[in-house]
């Protein structure tokens, strides 16, 4: 049913980041983004369509001029281009291609992640509930779980580590807690090591970690969770995906601890490097 009856006219704005369901990188609307989008377009059947375009430093634009050749020619998800869904055509249709701002304001996706991530990790479960955390310094006054090796499966979701580098990627990574069926484990040649899976599952996930340290002499995982014991019980993997530590917290640590150096990462990976010679040097020597 069209909706522009009784001489009503029906205006669909289109920009890039509104239907950026492509590459989300750099808000580009390709593959099944484009799809939906012209999805979208023949279900609400609209009578004007403006399209705000903004270049790009390159030159390019976001999104391709959504005129009636691209809507005639394109294969949505759902809908094909022939019509024979009973869309078509959309004679009606009047598209006008405007100018868009250039300005892009700051994404806050990223920061509410990781405010989630660190909100999650610094409560404190019990039985009657979760807490707030008493202290800003919760990450370090936390004591940790010790976990032997021999109970765990180690996995990662991306496959990009050898398994015989897996837990080097583990040590202070966020890890979902799961249960993992033991017909999905692979045997390991040594019993006292963790065990492998092929795949990501899916399997049960009961909360989520930090892997604080590894100690490969007495073979135990050091971890931090807001999870209660009881809740601990059923955990047999360690999976580690997509979640992540917040950059900040760690090159913020020497602040926070108000000491000279810190644990595994100083500063970003973005800065210039400003560190002198004997700095270095000094830091080599107090990991030595």
């Amino acid at each position: 049913m069209r909706h522009n009856l009784h001489g009503f006219r029906f205006l669909l704005v289109v920009t890039a980041v509104v239907f950026c369901a492509g590459d989300r990188s750099d808000d580009r609307l390709i593959g099944l983004g484009l799809s939906l989008l012209v999805d979208v377009i023949r279900w609400l059947c609209p009578t004007d369509l403006v399209q705000l375009v903004a270049e790009e430093q390159n030159g390019e634009t976001p999104l391709p001029p959504l005129d009636d050749t691209l809507l005639r020619s394109a294969c949505g998800w759902m809908t094909s281009r022939s019509g024979s869904d009973g869309l078509w055509p959309l004679d009606d249709l009047s598209c006008y291609v405007l100018p868009g701002s250039t300005y892009r304001g700051r994404s806050w996706a990223r920061a509410k992640r990781e405010a989630m991530v660190l909100a999650y990790l610094g409560r404190k479960g019990s039985a009657d509930g979760y807490h707030l955390p008493e202290t800003p310094y919760w990450l370090w006054n936390t004591t940790p779980l010790r976990v032997p090796w021999c109970t765990m499966v180690v996995h990662d979701c991306d496959n990009s580590v050898p398994k015989k580098d897996l837990l080097y990627a583990l040590r202070g990574s966020v890890v979902a807690l799961c249960f993992v069926p033991v017909d999905k484990m692979l045997e390991t040649e040594n019993p006292s090591y963790p065990k492998f899976i092929d795949s990501c599952g899916p399997y049960e996930c009961l909360g989520y970690g930090l892997v604080r340290a590894i100690d490969p002499l007495e073979q135990i995982f050091y971890i931090t969770t807001p999870e209660p014991p009881e809740r601990l019980s059923e955990v047999n993997a360690l999976i580690r995906g997509d979640i992540h530590l917040p950059e900040s917290l760690l090159t913020a640590q020497t602040q926070l601890l108000q000491c000279g150096w810190a644990p595994y990462l100083a500063k970003a990976a973005f800065e210039p490097d400003h560190c002198s010679d004997e700095e270095e040097q000094s830091d080599d020597d107090s990991s030595s």
